[in-house]
């Protein structure tokens, strides 16, 4: 293992993790508060049951929080590890300075 390719991994996994809480509890909350209000009301004013309503936005609240997560971590993907993977690439193919790995 490389001590300097795991340290921006580590980099990277840090800076997903800290943008998909934040990121995800504002994108959650809003989405979530917007979604469980407009489907509450239509469920309610149906006359669906309090239960069922908290069991139907529940799933909905994971469905769209799933969405927002995998978003997020495409986003940091794209911008952190696949730049480093490419760059180590250009290296090893210039003949760099045998400080990379063959495979990632």
């Amino acid at each position: 293992m490389n001590t300097n390719t795991d340290i921006r991994y580590l980099k990277s996994f840090i800076i997903y993790t800290l943008f998909a809480l934040v990121a995800g509890l504002v994108a959650g909350l809003v989405v979530g508060a917007v979604s469980g209000a407009v489907l509450g009301g239509i469920m309610g004013g149906l006359g669906v049951s309090l239960p069922t309503i908290q069991i139907i936005t529940g799933i909905i609240g994971f469905i769209l929080g799933s969405v927002i997560s995998f978003f997020i971590f495409r986003f940091v993907i794209q911008t952190q590890i696949i730049p480093q993977i490419a760059n180590q690439y250009k290296t090893s193919e210039q003949g760099g300075d045998g400080d990379s790995e063959e495979a990632v």
